[in-house]
């Protein structure tokens, strides 16, 4: 994809959505003061496992002593009409996970619902769309520190008319440690099987391309898989930028999971010498990936949150964009190529943790004039190498990849495929 990542996420982070972009980005996980910001939710405490949860803290909406706007509705809720939070201090008794349970409901205006957070001294740490009239629970795990937190339910985005209200209802928060009497076991690594040259060979094979992105213009190559257009760096290029996008699967049906998210693993870039051989130029082992929510086809839209949670095996958990929006990543740094480099392999292990929502991915890279090059409209700066073929995402974990050489030299010369 032709576009700065950089820039990208400089835009995202703008109060105005920008034409091409859209969405907020999170910082690393762990950088808040006592507080994880992985976001979980409903589906993620696995049901054939034990669990045992204990319950520290019941609050009811409407006796939470800090209230910076709204009502009460009958003593039962509190109705935030306008965009402010509700807040109460909490005792954790140890650091750990804590599972929070927020009851609410909400009134949706111009056919959006409301967006409430779940903050812990002040810092977001969850963010969902509020998307029944009736109570219903909106479900997160948050790891907090041990002692005094000031938690609480916010609404960000009020709209009020002549005609329509945005509202957001609140019932009560119960906070809860749940641990499972099972050990959860480490998932094994990918081993390279005989069939990965040939998975990798049909992942770039545009003719053997089965799925499409929904809300990408037929026109745009991009849009049938494989393109090649810049096999190597173009002459006086000396960067480069891996990326891969995940949009929902066009002519399949549109299955929500607000808790559900995709995976990447063991994202690897290896550059191709010309004299032969592949050099590991870059690994999520120590590279780190951001991102930003896009319109499917960067125009301009609403901003749509980015949900993104680093765990400690480097494994990145990233919430699925919804119909029109793509989900869109890189690597934070670019990478310095060499002058005997002309080709490249991308490649990462992706899954969903919900199959039964239908969404594809593709790997791509981008040739950069150098590592501090600005981004020109013209995308004089970042011509693209290209594109591989778009991969349907299960449950388990499939290796993605994007070539820029030619098939005959892949086959004559693969990287490693791990």
């Amino acid at each position: 994809m032709r576009m700065d990542r950089s820039w990208l996420l400089v835009a995202a982070l703008l109060a105005e959505p920008m034409a091409g972009c859209g969405g907020d980005v999170d910082g690393e996980p762990g950088e808040l003061a006592g507080v994880d910001d992985g976001i979980e939710s409903l589906d993620d405490i696995d049901p054939l496992a034990a669990t045992s949860c204990t319950q520290i803290a019941n609050l009811p909406a409407a006796n939470m002593p800090t209230k910076t706007f709204g009502n009460s509705c009958w003593a039962e809720c509190w109705n935030l009409w306008g965009n402010g939070y509700i807040e109460q201090t909490v005792t954790f008794p140890a650091a750990g996970s804590y599972q929070f349970v927020i009851s609410a409901k909400g009134m949706k205006a111009l056919n959006v619902w409301p967006n409430m957070e779940l903050r812990v001294d002040q810092q977001r740490v969850g963010s969902t769309f509020v998307t029944t009239t009736a109570p219903a629970s909106y479900v997160f795990t948050v790891n907090v520190s041990a002692g005094a937190h000031r938690v609480a339910v916010a609404f960000t985005n009020n709209y009020d008319s002549a005609y329509e209200q945005r509202n957001l209802l609140v019932h009560r928060t119960t906070i809860s440690r749940c641990s499972t009497t099972t050990d959860p076991q480490p998932e094994p690594e990918p081993q390279p099987q005989p069939g990965n040259l040939q998975l990798a060979v049909d992942q770039n094979t545009r003719s053997k391309n089965v799925y499409f992105p929904y809300g990408v213009p037929e026109s745009w190559d991009w849009y049938a898989g494989k393109i090649s257009v810049f096999n190597g760096p173009p002459e006086g290029f000396t960067a480069f930028t891996g990326w891969g996008v995940v949009y929902p699967q066009k002519f399949a049906p549109n299955v929500v999971n607000p808790s559900a998210r995709y995976e990447v693993a063991r994202y690897k870039v290896y550059f191709h010498r010309r004299t032969g051989g592949w050099v590991l130029a870059q690994s999520q082992a120590t590279a780190n990936l951001a991102g930003a929510n896009f319109a499917a086809d960067f125009t301009a839209k609403p901003l749509v949150p980015w949900l993104q949670t680093n765990l400690a095996d480097r494994t990145v958990q990233i919430g699925l964009p919804p119909l029109g929006y793509t989900s869109h990543w890189w690597t934070q740094s670019r990478v310095t190529t060499s002058p005997d480099v002309d080709g490249c392999f991308v490649r990462a292990d992706m899954r969903v943790t919900d199959g039964s929502v239908n969404m594809v991915a593709q790997l791509g890279a981008d040739w950069w004039r150098d590592l501090g090059a600005p981004f020109l409209p013209d995308f004089s700066n970042n011509p693209t190498a290209g594109a591989g073929n778009w991969v349907k995402l299960g449950t388990n974990w499939t290796p993605i990849s994007y070539y820029s050489v030619t098939e005959a030299q892949f086959r004559a010369d693969p990287p490693p495929l791990d």
